[in-house]
C-alpha cells in the first residue's frame, strides 16, 4: 500500500504526531507571545474534541470523528509551541548575567591553541551577581593569552574566574550568519577574555556532569592518538573520525571537505554509529539465538551505541542514529517489524522534546533529510541497474546511497552553505569506503592499546588512510566546475526545490499521471515566483547602512545596480561585503571610498543607468534623499535644505550640531563607528529628533 494513501498513513502514526509538533516548535521560535498561542491552540483543540463527542447517536459521532482528530492535532501543536517557548524564555533570562561577574565552573573542552591565544569552554555552575551566588546552567567560551597553565587544563577541572561575560556578536548585516543564536542553541551563551591573574584552579571543589565525563574519555582517546606521532593534518582527521573532536581541524582542511561534498564524514553520524551497530551484531552472531542471549545482546549493544554517542559529543546526528538503531533493535528483540518512517518520526519527536531548538540546527535537518532520501528511493533506484555481479553491485550501491542522500539534502546544502559540489557522488564513492576502513582501524587501535606494537600498526594504517582522504578531496577540487559558488536561496526557494524533488520521486516510484501534473504545477509556480521577484527587484530602491565594526559603509541601490560608499577596503568590510552582490541580487556594483566623499563626476557615466545621484556627500536614490556626514565632509550650505536621512559617522558630535543649522533631516542615523560617549551626547542634545543607532539596533535597511 503506498505511503501516501490513508492506509499507508495509518501505519506511521508518529508521523501524524510529529508534523503538528514540528509546526508548533517553529511557531514557538518565531512568535512574540508563544504562551498566548499555546492557550489559543489548547482551547481550539478542546472545542473540536468536545464537539466530536457531543452527539449521542453513534452514527452522528462517526460523522464527527474527524473533529476529534483535529482536536488532538491542535493539542500536539500547542505542545510544540510550549516546548520551544519555554526554551526561548530560558535563553532570554541568560542576558541578566552579562557584565563583570565572578564565575565558578568546570572545564568542558580542553584548551585549543590559536595563533595569539588559547581558548576553552567551561560549564558554569554558579555566577556571583550583586554579592549573591546564582545557580546557572550553560557554557561560556573563554579566551586567554597563551600560557602553559591554561594549555594543560583538563575536562572536569574546576576553575574560579573574574571576567566580563559578553554575548556573541550579531550585527544584522544582509546574509550574515547568526553566530550568537547558533552558539545559544548549542548551550554556549557568553564569551569572555580572561587575564592571567583573573582566574585560578579550585582543586578541592568538583562537580559531576555526564557530558564532562564523556569529554574526559574523549580527551583520553585523543591523547592516545598523540602518542603515535600523527602529524597535525592526520591527527585532525583521526580525532574527528574516531572521537568526534574537530578542534585540531585547520580551516584549509575543513574547506577541502566542504567544497568536495564530503564534510559529512567528519561529523559523527549514522555512518559511524551504523558501523558500531553492525560490528556488535556480527560479534553476537556467534553466540546463538536463545532468549537469554537476545536480551544480553539488546542490553550490550544499546550500552555500546549510547556510550559511543556520549563520547562523541551527543550531536543531533549521533543521537538520531543511536535512537533509530535502538528502536530497530527493540523491534527485532520483540519480533515487531517497524516502519522506517515511523522510527524516524519517533526519534525526531523524542529529540525535539529534549531540545526543541534543534529544529533550526542545520546538522539536525540535514541528518534527517539524508536518511529520508535514502530510505525512500534507495531500493528502487538500486534495483534499476543491479547486475548480480558482486563487486559491481557494491560500487553501484555506494553510488546510489550518495545520490539519494544528496537528493534529500541538496536544497538545504545550497541554502546553508551557498555552494554545490558537482562531483560529490563520485568523491563519496571513493571516500566512504576509506572512512569505513578508517573507523574499523580506529576501533582496533583503541582496543589494542595494551599491545603497543599492534596499536602502532593500526596507527600507521590510519595515517595512510588520512593522507589518502586528503589527496582525494584536494584532487576532486581541481576538476572543472568542481564547486558552484556562491548560490543564495530564499526560504521559499528551498520549499520549491523540495516540492520538485518530491514530484520527481513520486513519478519515479508510482508512474501516476497525477504526479506529472503536480510536477508541472511546481515548475510553473517556481517560474512565476522568479518572475515576480525579478520584476520587484528591478523596481526596488534600497538604502542600507551596514553594521560593521570600525567601518563606515552604506549602500544605495536602484534595481539591480548599486553603489557602496565608505570604508570598503579594510579586512572587516571585505569579510561582510564579499558576497553582497549575490545576497542582494545585484548585477552591477560600484564602490567609492575616501573622505570627503567623491563628487558625481567619479560615477557620472553610470548616473542614468543606475538612477543614483551622488555629489559631495549628498545622495538620492529613487524617493530617498540623504547626506553622509563624517569628520571630514561637513558642507557649508547657503540655504536650508531638507533630506530624509542624515548618516553620521565618527566621534565629532559638534559637527552634527553645525550641520543641522542648515540641514533638516527626518531621521539621523548613527553608524557603527560612532562611539558610546558620542552617541550619548547626541541623544542628550537631540532627544526630540528621530534617531537610529546602528551599533545597538543593527543594520539599517530601507526598501521601497
Amino acid at each position: 500500500m503506498p505511503f501516501y494513501s490513508s492506509s499507508g498513513i495509518r501505519k506511521i502514526p508518529f508521523v501524524r504526531i510529529l508534523i503538528p509538533f514540528l509546526a508548533g516548535c517553529v511557531i514557538g521560535l518565531y512568535v512574540n507571545r508563544p504562551f498566548l498561542w499555546v492557550l489559543f491552540f489548547l482551547l481550539s483543540g478542546l472545542i473540536f474534541y468536545v464537539y466530536g463527542f457531543s452527539e449521542k447517536s453513534p452514527a452522528a459521532r462517526y460523522e464527527r470523528e474527524w473533529t476529534v482528530g483535529v482536536g488532538i492535532l491542535l493539542g500536539y501543536l500547542a505542545a510544540g509551541v510550549l516546548a520551544a517557548g519555554l526554551v526561548i524564555k530560558t535563553n532570554k533570562g541568560k542576558k541578566d548575567f552579562e557584565g563583570e561577574e565572578v564565575v565558578v565552573g568546570s572545564v568542558f573542552r580542553p584548551a585549543v591553541q590559536k595563533e595569539n591565544s588559547c581558548e576553552t569552554e567551561i560549564i558554569i555552575h554558579g555566577i556571583r551577581k550583586d554579592s549573591i551566588w546564582h545557580k546557572v546552567h550553560g557554557r561560556v567560551l573563554l579566551r586567554f593569552r597563551k600560557s602553559s597553565q591554561v594549555i594543560s587544563a583538563k575536562p572536569g577541572e574546576t576553575i574560579l574566574l573574574h571576567a566580563r561575560l559578553i554575548p556573541f556578536p550579531y550585527y544584522g548585516n544582509p546574509g550574515e550568519f547568526n553566530y550568537s543564536r547558533y552558539q545559544a542553541d548549542h548551550g554556549i551563551y557568553w564569551q569572555a577574555f580572561v587575564k592571567e591573574e583573573s582566574w585560578m584552579y579550585v582543586p578541592e571543589k568538583s562537580f559531576f556532569s555526564v557530558r564532562t565525563e564523556a569529554k574526559k574519555v574523549q580527551y583520553y582517546l585523543v591523547n592516545c592518538l598523540k602518542k603515535y606521532g600523527f602529524s597535525q593534518s592526520t591527527l585532525a582527521l583521526a580525532s574527528a573520525l574516531t572521537t568526534g573532536d574537530r578542534d585540531f581541524m585547520d580551516p584549509h582542511t575543513r574547506k577541502y571537505f566542504a567544497d568536495s561534498g564530503t564534510m559529512h564524514v567528519l561529523a559523527i553520524s549514522g555512518l559511524h554509529v551504523g558501523i558500531i551497530y553492525f560490528v556488535a551484531i556480527y560479534l553476537f552472531s556467534f553466540f546463538g539465538k536463545s532468549r537469554h542471549i537476545w536480551m544480553i545482546r539488546l542490553v550490550v549493544i544499546m550500552v555500546l551505541l549510547w556510550s559511543y554517542a556520549f563520547v562523541t559529543g551527543l550531536s543531533p546526528s549521533v543521537m538520531r542514529a543511536s535512537l533509530m538503531f535502538t528502536l530497530l533493535l527493540l523491534g527485532q528483540s520483540f519480533q515487531r517489524k517497524a516502519s522506517v518512517y515511523n522510527v524516524l518520526a519517533v526519534s525526531a519527536f523524542l529529540l525535539l522534546i529534549i531540545h526543541p531548538l534543534w529544529i533550526r540546527d542545520a546538522g539536525f535537518q540535514l541528518s534527517y533529510f539524508a536518511v529520508l532520501g535514502i530510505v525512500t528511493i534507495y531500493r528502487p533506484l538500486y534495483l534499476l541497474a543491479a547486475t548480480g555481479i558482486g563487486w559491481v553491485d557494491k560500487i553501484w550501491s555506494l553510488l546510489v546511497v550518495s545520490l539519494t542522500a544528496m537528493a534529500g539534502t541538496f536544497p538545504l546544502t545550497l541554502y546553508y552553505f551557498h555552494r554545490f559540489p558537482l562531483y560529490a557522488p563520485l568523491t563519496n564513492l571513493l571516500v566512504i569506503p576509506i572512512v569505513t576502513i578508517f573507523i574499523y582501524a580506529g576501533l582496533a587501535f583503541f582496543l589494542l592499546q595494551p599491545i603497543p606494537w599492534l596499536a602502532g600498526l593500526m596507527a600507521q594504517i590510519m595515517k595512510g588512510l588520512s593522507k589518502g582522504l586528503l589527496f582525494i578531496t584536494q584532487k576532486s577540487l581541481t576538476l572543472p566546475a568542481a564547486v558552484i559558488y556562491p548560490v543564495w536561496l530564499h526560504r521559499v526557494d528551498v520549499l520549491i526545490l523540495y516540492l520538485l524533488v518530491l514530484a520527481l520521486v513520486l513519478i519515479f516510484l508510482f508512474q501516476k499521471p497525477g504526479f506529472v501534473i503536480f510536477l508541472q504545477t511546481v515548475v510553473l509556480a517556481g517560474m512565476v515566483l522568479m518572475l515576480i521577484r525579478e520584476t520587484n527587484s528591478v523596481q526596488k530602491y534600497r538604502l542600507i547602512v551596514f553594521n560593521i565594526p570600525r567601518s563606515s559603509v552604506c549602500l544605495v541601490a536602484s534595481g539591480k545596480t548599486g553603489v557602496l560608499i565608505g570604508d570598503t577596503n579594510n579586512k572587516s568590510s571585505e569579510y561582510y561585503l564579499k558576497d553582497i552582490n549575490g545576497i542582494l541580487g545585484l548585477r552591477k556594483l560600484a564602490s567609492v571610498t575616501g573622505c570627503p566623499f567623491p563628487t558625481l563626476g567619479n560615477i557620472r557615466d553610470q548616473k542614468n543607468r543606475m538612477g543614483i545621484y551622488l555629489d559631495k556627500g549628498f545622495f538620492r536614490v529613487g524617493p530617498f534623499t540623504g547626506y553622509l556626514l563624517n569628520d571630514n565632509s561637513m558642507q557649508k550650505l547657503k540655504t536650508k535644505m531638507s533630506v530624509d536621512y542624515l548618516i553620521f559617522s565618527g566621534r565629532k558630535w559638534w559637527l552634527l550640531e553645525k550641520q543641522l543649522a542648515t540641514l533638516q533631516p527626518d531621521m539621523i542615523i548613527l553608524d557603527s563607528t560612532v562611539p558610546e560617549y558620542t552617541e550619548n551626547k547626541i541623544r542628550e542634545i537631540y532627544s526630540d529628533r528621530k534617531l537610529y543607532v546602528v551599533r545597538e539596533q543593527g543594520t539599517f535597511i530601507l526598501e521601497e
